[in-house]
């Protein structure tokens, strides 16, 4: 997965997308319902990200949300496990990349993809987000099919 992401960064692959598998032909077909979750410290900005969703063909059902990596944590807690998270990088309480280093840990196994997203494209912060653990990273603004690629890419499309 670190390798898959050194490899992107070195490779000159489209630098907003880690996601970035280009055959999406099927997605609508092929993803019947998935629980999600979503973070980000803006309302606004996770009622976007369900939007994009469901706007590329996803049934989504009732997604959890959270305003922290604190929240999330709450919520896998809880016993939740959705199959696809994503989060935001810069969050109040726990940021992101903490988040997702204590995920993966409570996880434990590969079922749940974690795609994070922010405003902030550069090669460090995307690097810093796959050593933690995440699957994929997607610079905002972003499309209904730049959501439909990366899904596509994890194998969940």
């Amino acid at each position: 997965m670190v390798m898959d992401g050194v490899r992107w960064i070195h490779g000159g692959r489209n630098p907003e997308n880690v996601c970035s598998s280009l055959n999406v032909r099927g997605v609508r077909e092929n993803i019947m319902s998935m629980q999600v979750m979503v973070l980000d410290d803006s309302a606004v900005m996770r009622k976007i990200v369900m939007r994009a969703l469901r706007a590329s063909g996803i049934n989504i059902g009732t997604p959890l949300e959270g305003a922290s990596g604190d929240d999330g944590m709450t919520l896998i807690g809880a016993g939740h496990r959705p199959q696809l998270i994503l989060s935001d990088v810069n969050m109040a309480g726990m940021d992101g990349i903490t988040f997702v280093k204590h995920a993966r840990q409570m996880l434990s196994s590969s079922d749940t993809k974690i795609v994070m997203i922010s405003t902030e494209s550069g090669h460090d912060r995307m690097r810093e987000a796959m050593v933690a653990g995440a699957d994929g990273f997607l610079t905002k603004p972003f499309t209904p099919e730049q959501i439909a690629e990366c899904l596509t890419s994890l194998n969940l499309g």
